[in-house]
């Protein structure tokens, strides 16, 4: 199970680290980083909750996308809007840099979002 953890984990670096061109490293500690925030804080909602369930899934689980969807994310979001016009010029900025210029916020809701989905995997297996 560690061994398809690490396997997914060095696969999203690598996507990653494709995208970003030379964040390789950062993108799989930031990936690391995430990942372990979000398994405190769902281990935290886990034994707050013990087995009680909201919508069928557990309390724990379901308590951790909130943390992730309503507050994590949209710090993320936010910052990434802010910091936008000082970085590049807006989408066409974008569409013609890539993300090399993009503002940091912007890699890590797609970090905070791989890192959200591999504490999915460890913790609530199918």
């Amino acid at each position: 199970r560690l061994f398809n953890v690490a396997l997914a984990a060095s696969a999203t670096a690598a996507a990653m680290g494709a995208a970003y061109a030379t964040r390789g490293p950062l993108a799989a500690a930031s990936v690391a980083g995430w990942f372990a925030l979000h398994v405190t804080i769902a281990k935290m909602y886990e034994s707050a909750c013990g087995s009680r369930t909201i919508a069928d899934y557990p309390g724990w689980s379901w308590l951790a996308s909130l943390w992730h969807g309503l507050l994590a994310m949209p710090i993320l979001v936010s910052a990434t809007v802010l910091l936008l016009p000082t970085t590049t010029a807006g989408v066409d900025g974008f569409l013609r840099e890539g993300w090399e210029r993009m503002p940091w916020p912007l890699e890590h809701v797609h970090y905070a979002i791989f890192g959200y989905m591999l504490k999915d995997y460890v913790l609530y297996p199918a």
